[in-house]
């Protein structure tokens, strides 16, 4: 996935291949994250609001695993507050102060504390067949646009089930949001087959996807 010109804006990926149905989850560039994009993930995703960073990344922020974490699947770090949240942490407004400050590549491990709201994950540097969305997702932005920390979360139909690959594109296209799928060790915009295409198609010129169209 190609991507030009700076700044980033909420958008699903999905896997038809996870399940029997499919998966998706909201995703984010962290360092452009507002209290909106948190409000966001919350009601219409429903997961933990998560973030996913590099071994490299963990260690410059200060982040620990966390006590009893499985040894296999995703990879949880122990939760964080940015030290310049004023009140308890838990709101969108400062859960997404505390996701900018993963995000931001002037950011130190000072500006962190333990525990909070915010909810990391350790993500593979190296594509693994069956990885969790999320580590793609960063994996590719990284390479694109330079993205440290990824803000995501799972998205949850209106039971609290996993929200199927046909759920994530109906959300997608409520939201007038982008869609993509993954497709290996890559993301490509995309449109649910069971669905008329999203509200705000994604057009690929011979230099790539705009940024632009994800705002």
């Amino acid at each position: 996935m190609k991507m030009h010109n700076d700044g980033a804006s909420l958008a699903i990926l999905i896997d038809r291949q996870v399940g029997t149905s499919g998966s998706g989850i909201l995703f984010q560039d962290a360092a452009s994250v507002t209290d909106q994009d948190v409000n966001r993930m919350v009601i219409h995703g429903r997961g933990v609001v998560t973030v996913a960073v590099f071994a490299e990344r963990a260690l410059k922020l200060g982040l620990s695993r966390m006590a009893g974490s499985r040894p296999s699947g995703r990879r949880f770090l122990t939760t964080v507050e940015a030290t310049a949240c004023r009140e308890t942490g838990i709101s969108a407004a400062e859960r997404a102060i505390t996701i900018a400050v993963m995000g931001s590549s002037h950011s130190h491990a000072g500006e962190l504390v333990t525990p909070g709201h915010v909810l990391p994950s350790l993500a593979t540097s190296r594509f693994e067949p069956g990885e969790p969305l999320a580590d793609t997702a960063l994996r590719s932005l990284q390479a694109h646009r330079g993205t440290l920390a990824l803000a995501w979360c799972d998205i949850l139909d209106d039971c609290g089930d996993i929200g199927t690959a046909s759920h994530c594109g109906r959300l997608a296209e409520r939201l007038s949001i982008p869609l993509f799928e993954r497709s290996g060790a890559h993301i490509v915009p995309t449109i649910c087959r069971d669905l008329s295409p999203i509200a705000s198609p994604l057009y690929i010129s011979d230099q790539g996807l705009n940024i632009a169209q994800l705002a």
